[in-house]
């Protein structure tokens, strides 16, 4: 009877390990399960987290881009406007040029003329000098071949 009692002291005994040992692998089980879930919950997060991240920098780098096009859109805009002021000043500038020849040019052409003209007026009054002169000689002709005749007819 003893060696049965001793035989169930030992069996409980064993049962008891058995339990503990089966308690204990069950809790190992349930903590490496918890640990498990907590690594890739913490995985999860990680990579929402670089998700978020990347998003960011995507989102950033549009909007870097859409400045770029927008500060690039303003300098040629800029420059154009330049351009068209440079134009006009330039397009003044021939204006001012083409004026200042063109009056150049009609003075040049009025003093010309003022020249011909003072040529003619003195080729004018030259020819009429002469011909006053001449008409003097002729008349003065005329007179002594008058008075000849009349010196002749007497």
């Amino acid at each position: 009877m003893q060696w049965r009692l001793q035989l169930e002291k030992t069996r409980e005994a064993r049962t008891k390990e058995q339990l503990d040992r089966l308690n204990e692998l069950h809790l190992l089980q349930i903590k490496d399960q918890i640990n498990k879930e907590r690594e890739r919950s913490i995985e999860q997060e990680k990579k929402a987290l670089q998700d978020y991240h990347r998003e960011q920098l995507i989102e950033e780098e549009r909007r870097r881009i859409k400045e770029e096009k927008e500060k690039r859109k303003r300098e040629n805009m800029e420059r154009a406007q330049l351009g068209v002021i440079e134009i006009k000043q330039r397009k003044q500038e021939i204006d001012q040029m083409m004026s200042v020849k063109h009056k150049q040019l009609k003075d040049k052409v009025l003093n010309k003329v003022a020249l011909i003209q003072e040529k003619y007026y003195t080729v004018e009054e030259e020819r009429m000098a002469k011909a006053a002169e001449l008409k003097k000689e002729n008349e003065f002709k005329i007179k002594m071949a008058q008075e000849k005749e009349e010196f002749n007819r007497k």
